[in-house]
Protein backbone atom coordinates (compact mmCIF):
# COMPACT_ATOMS: atom_id res chain seq x y z
CA UNK A 1 0.00 0.00 0.00
CA UNK A 2 1.28 3.47 -0.90
CA UNK A 3 2.37 5.33 2.27
CA UNK A 4 2.16 9.08 1.63
CA UNK A 5 3.50 10.01 5.10
CA UNK A 6 6.63 7.93 4.54
CA UNK A 7 7.27 9.65 1.21
CA UNK A 8 6.81 13.08 2.80
CA UNK A 9 9.18 12.12 5.62
CA UNK A 10 11.83 11.05 3.11
CA UNK A 11 11.38 14.37 1.31
CA UNK A 12 11.82 16.35 4.54
CA UNK A 13 14.89 14.34 5.55
CA UNK A 14 16.38 14.79 2.08
CA UNK A 15 15.63 18.50 2.20
CA UNK A 16 17.39 19.01 5.55
CA UNK A 17 20.28 16.79 4.46
CA UNK A 18 20.80 18.92 1.37
CA UNK A 19 20.59 22.16 3.39
CA UNK A 20 23.05 20.91 6.01
CA UNK A 21 25.58 19.51 3.58
CA UNK A 22 25.33 22.59 1.36
CA UNK A 23 26.12 24.88 4.30
CA UNK A 24 29.12 22.80 5.33
CA UNK A 25 30.29 22.70 1.70
CA UNK A 26 30.13 26.50 1.46
CA UNK A 27 32.31 26.93 4.56
CA UNK A 28 34.73 24.31 3.25
CA UNK A 29 34.86 26.13 -0.07
CA UNK A 30 35.57 29.40 1.75
CA UNK A 31 38.50 27.90 3.64
CA UNK A 32 39.81 26.06 0.58
CA UNK A 33 39.65 29.15 -1.62
CA UNK A 34 41.78 31.03 0.91
CA UNK A 35 44.55 28.43 0.92
CA UNK A 36 43.42 25.89 3.51
CA UNK A 37 45.91 23.11 2.81
CA UNK A 38 48.75 25.29 1.60
CA UNK A 39 51.82 25.48 3.78
CA UNK A 40 52.46 29.07 2.74
CA UNK A 41 51.66 31.96 5.03
CA UNK A 42 48.07 33.23 5.06
CA UNK A 43 46.42 36.24 6.61
CA UNK A 44 45.15 36.19 10.19
CA UNK A 45 41.39 35.65 10.23
CA UNK A 46 39.91 36.67 13.59
CA UNK A 47 36.79 38.63 14.49
CA UNK A 48 37.34 41.57 16.86
CA UNK A 49 36.76 41.07 20.58
CA UNK A 50 34.56 43.53 22.52
CA UNK A 51 33.63 45.43 19.38
CA UNK A 52 30.30 45.61 17.60
CA UNK A 53 30.04 43.24 14.64
CA UNK A 54 27.49 43.82 11.89
CA UNK A 55 25.17 40.94 11.09
CA UNK A 56 23.53 40.25 7.78
CA UNK A 57 20.39 42.36 7.51
CA UNK A 58 20.04 42.66 11.26
CA UNK A 59 21.87 44.83 13.78
CA UNK A 60 25.02 44.10 15.79
CA UNK A 61 26.45 41.47 18.08
CA UNK A 62 29.61 41.39 20.17
CA UNK A 63 32.15 38.75 21.16
CA UNK A 64 32.91 39.44 24.82
CA UNK A 65 35.41 36.58 25.12
CA UNK A 66 36.81 33.77 22.96
CA UNK A 67 39.23 31.43 24.73
CA UNK A 68 40.95 28.19 23.76
CA UNK A 69 41.97 25.36 26.10
CA UNK A 70 44.49 23.26 24.17
CA UNK A 71 44.64 20.61 26.88
CA UNK A 72 40.91 19.92 26.57
CA UNK A 73 40.71 20.57 22.81
CA UNK A 74 37.95 23.01 23.63
CA UNK A 75 36.86 26.61 23.05
CA UNK A 76 34.47 28.82 24.97
CA UNK A 77 32.84 31.87 23.40
CA UNK A 78 30.76 34.46 25.25
CA UNK A 79 28.43 36.39 22.95
CA UNK A 80 26.32 39.48 23.55
CA UNK A 81 23.41 39.41 21.09
CA UNK A 82 21.18 42.01 22.75
CA UNK A 83 20.94 44.17 19.63
CA UNK A 84 19.67 41.45 17.32
CA UNK A 85 16.01 41.50 16.35
CA UNK A 86 15.18 37.93 17.22
CA UNK A 87 14.89 35.56 20.17
CA UNK A 88 18.38 34.50 21.25
CA UNK A 89 17.02 31.17 22.49
CA UNK A 90 15.96 30.24 18.96
CA UNK A 91 19.42 30.64 17.44
CA UNK A 92 21.58 27.71 16.36
CA UNK A 93 25.37 27.54 16.06
CA UNK A 94 27.76 25.63 13.81
CA UNK A 95 31.56 25.45 14.22
CA UNK A 96 33.99 24.32 11.51
CA UNK A 97 37.78 24.15 11.89
CA UNK A 98 40.05 25.05 9.03
CA UNK A 99 42.62 22.27 9.46
CA UNK A 100 40.31 19.59 8.00
CA UNK A 101 37.04 21.50 7.36
CA UNK A 102 35.32 19.27 9.91
CA UNK A 103 32.17 20.35 11.73
CA UNK A 104 32.63 20.21 15.50
CA UNK A 105 30.33 19.60 18.45
CA UNK A 106 28.70 22.80 19.73
CA UNK A 107 26.80 23.09 23.02
CA UNK A 108 25.16 25.98 24.87
CA UNK A 109 25.84 25.34 28.58
CA UNK A 110 24.44 28.67 29.71
CA UNK A 111 22.31 31.54 28.48
CA UNK A 112 21.31 34.63 30.44
CA UNK A 113 18.99 36.96 28.56
CA UNK A 114 21.11 38.33 25.68
CA UNK A 115 24.33 36.63 26.81
CA UNK A 116 25.15 33.19 25.40
CA UNK A 117 28.01 30.86 26.32
CA UNK A 118 29.01 28.66 23.37
CA UNK A 119 31.30 25.66 23.89
CA UNK A 120 33.12 24.00 20.98
CA UNK A 121 34.60 20.52 21.58
CA UNK A 122 36.86 18.12 19.70
CA UNK A 123 39.19 20.76 18.28
CA UNK A 124 42.28 19.73 16.35
CA UNK A 125 45.37 21.14 18.11
CA UNK A 126 46.43 22.44 14.70
CA UNK A 127 43.01 23.86 13.89
CA UNK A 128 44.61 26.93 12.23
CA UNK A 129 41.38 28.92 12.15
CA UNK A 130 37.83 28.41 13.42
CA UNK A 131 34.52 29.51 11.95
CA UNK A 132 31.47 29.91 14.21
CA UNK A 133 28.22 30.46 12.35
CA UNK A 134 25.13 31.95 13.99
CA UNK A 135 21.95 30.63 12.38
CA UNK A 136 18.32 31.70 12.53
CA UNK A 137 15.27 29.71 11.44
CA UNK A 138 13.29 31.51 8.74
CA UNK A 139 9.57 31.34 7.94
CA UNK A 140 10.10 28.27 5.75
CA UNK A 141 11.64 26.38 8.66
CA UNK A 142 15.13 26.56 7.19
CA UNK A 143 18.19 27.85 9.05
CA UNK A 144 19.99 30.75 7.45
CA UNK A 145 23.30 32.29 8.46
CA UNK A 146 23.04 35.73 10.05
CA UNK A 147 26.64 36.03 11.24
CA UNK A 148 29.94 34.24 10.74
CA UNK A 149 32.61 34.71 13.38
CA UNK A 150 36.24 33.64 13.23
CA UNK A 151 39.22 33.05 15.46
CA UNK A 152 42.83 32.25 14.60
CA UNK A 153 45.30 30.09 16.52
CA UNK A 154 47.77 32.99 16.32
CA UNK A 155 45.30 35.38 17.97
CA UNK A 156 42.99 33.41 20.26
CA UNK A 157 43.41 33.79 24.03
CA UNK A 158 44.65 30.57 25.64
CA UNK A 159 43.16 29.83 29.05
CA UNK A 160 41.98 26.86 31.05
CA UNK A 161 38.25 26.23 30.72
CA UNK A 162 36.78 24.95 33.97
CA UNK A 163 33.65 22.84 34.32
CA UNK A 164 31.25 24.95 36.38
CA UNK A 165 27.62 24.93 37.50
CA UNK A 166 24.87 27.35 36.49
CA UNK A 167 25.51 29.77 39.37
CA UNK A 168 29.20 29.99 38.53
CA UNK A 169 28.32 30.55 34.88
CA UNK A 170 26.36 33.59 36.05
CA UNK A 171 29.46 34.76 37.96
CA UNK A 172 31.55 34.17 34.83
CA UNK A 173 29.21 36.29 32.68
CA UNK A 174 28.92 39.06 35.28
CA UNK A 175 32.69 39.14 35.92
CA UNK A 176 33.34 39.41 32.18
CA UNK A 177 30.84 42.26 31.90
CA UNK A 178 32.39 44.03 34.91
CA UNK A 179 35.84 43.70 33.35
CA UNK A 180 34.53 45.05 30.05
CA UNK A 181 32.91 48.06 31.75
CA UNK A 182 36.07 48.76 33.74
CA UNK A 183 38.09 48.74 30.51
CA UNK A 184 35.55 51.08 28.91
CA UNK A 185 35.75 53.44 31.90
CA UNK A 186 39.54 53.55 31.66
CA UNK A 187 39.35 54.34 27.95
CA UNK A 188 36.67 57.00 28.51
CA UNK A 189 38.63 58.63 31.33
CA UNK A 190 41.65 58.89 29.03
CA UNK A 191 39.45 60.49 26.38
CA UNK A 192 38.04 62.90 28.95
CA UNK A 193 41.53 63.88 30.08
CA UNK A 194 42.54 64.51 26.47
CA UNK A 195 39.46 66.72 26.03
CA UNK A 196 40.32 68.74 29.14
CA UNK A 197 43.89 69.22 27.90
CA UNK A 198 42.59 70.30 24.50
CA UNK A 199 40.31 72.90 26.11
CA UNK A 200 43.20 74.20 28.25
CA UNK A 201 45.41 74.54 25.16
CA UNK A 202 42.70 76.46 23.31
CA UNK A 203 42.22 78.77 26.31
CA UNK A 204 45.96 79.50 26.33
CA UNK A 205 45.93 80.18 22.60
CA UNK A 206 42.92 82.50 22.87
CA UNK A 207 44.52 84.38 25.75
CA UNK A 208 47.78 84.82 23.84
CA UNK A 209 45.98 85.97 20.69
CA UNK A 210 43.98 88.55 22.65
CA UNK A 211 47.18 89.93 24.21
CA UNK A 212 48.74 90.35 20.76
CA UNK A 213 45.58 91.78 19.22
CA UNK A 214 46.16 95.29 20.62
CA UNK A 215 49.22 95.66 18.39
CA UNK A 216 47.36 94.79 15.19
CA UNK A 217 45.78 97.00 12.58
CA UNK A 218 41.99 97.27 12.37
CA UNK A 219 41.88 94.84 9.45
CA UNK A 220 44.13 92.37 11.27
CA UNK A 221 41.98 92.65 14.39
CA UNK A 222 38.91 91.74 12.34
CA UNK A 223 40.63 88.58 11.11
CA UNK A 224 41.82 87.81 14.64
CA UNK A 225 38.30 88.21 16.03
CA UNK A 226 36.98 85.74 13.46
CA UNK A 227 39.69 83.26 14.40
CA UNK A 228 38.95 83.69 18.12
CA UNK A 229 35.26 83.07 17.45
CA UNK A 230 36.09 79.87 15.58
CA UNK A 231 38.31 78.72 18.47
CA UNK A 232 35.55 79.49 20.98
CA UNK A 233 33.06 77.47 18.92
CA UNK A 234 35.52 74.57 18.68
CA UNK A 235 36.15 74.75 22.42
CA UNK A 236 32.41 74.57 23.15
CA UNK A 237 32.18 71.49 20.95
CA UNK A 238 35.01 69.80 22.85
CA UNK A 239 33.38 70.73 26.18
CA UNK A 240 30.11 69.22 24.96
CA UNK A 241 31.90 66.01 23.96
CA UNK A 242 33.63 65.91 27.34
CA UNK A 243 30.22 66.10 29.05
CA UNK A 244 29.00 63.20 26.92
CA UNK A 245 32.05 61.17 27.95
CA UNK A 246 31.34 62.01 31.58
CA UNK A 247 27.79 60.69 31.18
CA UNK A 248 29.05 57.49 29.55
CA UNK A 249 31.39 56.91 32.49
CA UNK A 250 28.44 57.34 34.84
CA UNK A 251 26.44 54.76 32.87
CA UNK A 252 29.29 52.22 32.95
CA UNK A 253 29.70 52.67 36.71
CA UNK A 254 25.98 52.07 37.15
CA UNK A 255 26.27 48.92 35.06
CA UNK A 256 29.08 47.62 37.26
CA UNK A 257 26.92 48.28 40.30
CA UNK A 258 24.04 46.31 38.74
CA UNK A 259 26.31 43.41 37.74
CA UNK A 260 27.65 43.15 41.29
CA UNK A 261 24.12 43.24 42.68
CA UNK A 262 23.10 40.37 40.41
CA UNK A 263 26.04 38.33 41.67
CA UNK A 264 25.10 39.07 45.26
CA UNK A 265 21.41 38.31 44.70
CA UNK A 266 22.23 34.95 43.12
CA UNK A 267 23.94 33.81 46.32
CA UNK A 268 20.89 34.56 48.46
CA UNK A 269 18.89 31.38 48.92
CA UNK A 270 15.11 31.70 48.58
CA UNK A 271 13.28 31.63 51.89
Amino acid sequence: MFNKDRVNLRKRVSKWYIIGTSSVFLVMAYFLSSGLFMEEEFDVLASPIKEEIDTRGQSEMEILEWIYDKGQNKMQVLLDIKDLRFDAEELQYRAIQRSDARELQVTIPYQLEEYVVVNIDGIDQEFVQMSLEVLEENEEGEYQQIAQLFTDMREVDREQIDTIDQENYLFYVMDTLIETSEEDIKMLENQREESKNEVAEMDDEIRQIKNERMYETEEEQLQTDNYINSLEAEKEQVISEEEEIKEKIKIEKERIKNYKERKRDSTISPS
